[in-house]
């Protein structure tokens, strides 16, 4: 194995054991310590890939949008219009569960944290506002192809993070209560179902 193999193969395994420590601790009780224990390496090793506990954090919650962002584009391109699409991009928030694999506490715990934190705070909703743009975007495609009704693209855009958001701090709070993915598509089924312009 390479050096840079070996080196890719490193910065995994210690993502994996943050993973596995921040679901298991939470956050504040996560040490470096356990996660360098978890992973099978030295401090100097995970000093090497993270500066510290914030960055691998913040690398973890990069991966989980990183993979979201590969699928949103293929699911919008994949509809005949664009409110059938969004239709079908409902599809994702099971996925969404599926991707966290446990780290929602952590999610929430470390938004909150950033609401203190200014630098904390622009990384954290840089990722919000950039699914913001999209969407909007999305829409604006909508109302020209004439799928879509006159709309503030932009409004619509904050409805639907909202609305994804609100489905992920409900399936924290009572996981086993309801599907919460079935709930959000068929939130976004009545959205759309709203604004689609009928030919």
């Amino acid at each position: 194995m390479s050096i840079q193999q070996r080196s890719i193969e490193t910065r995994q395994n210690i993502i994996k054991a943050g993973k596995a420590c921040f679901a298991q601790g939470g956050y504040d009780a996560t040490s470096v310590s356990a996660i360098c224990e978890g992973a099978g390496i030295s401090k100097g090793a995970f000093y090497h890939h993270f500066s510290s506990k914030q960055e691998l954090y913040l690398g973890i919650l990069e991966e989980w949008l990183a993979d979201l962002n590969r699928m949103v584009p293929n699911f919008i391109e994949s509809g005949s219009t664009i409110p059938e699409s969004f239709r079908q991009m409902s599809e994702l928030v099971p996925m969404v569960f599926q991707l966290a694999d446990g780290q929602l506490p952590v999610m929430f715990d470390f938004w909150a944290r950033a609401a203190r934190d200014p630098e904390l705070f622009e990384k954290t909703i840089t990722p919000l506002k950039e699914f913001e743009t999209l969407f909007a975007s999305y829409i604006q495609r909508g109302k020209i192809e004439g799928s879509i009704k006159e709309v503030d693209a932009e409004v619509t855009s904050k409805v639907l993070i909202s609305l994804v958001l609100g489905v992920l701090l409900q399936g924290l709070l009572a996981p086993d209560d309801t599907e919460w993915g079935h709930i959000a598509k068929q939130g976004v089924s009545w959205i759309f179902d709203a604004l689609e312009a009928k030919k």
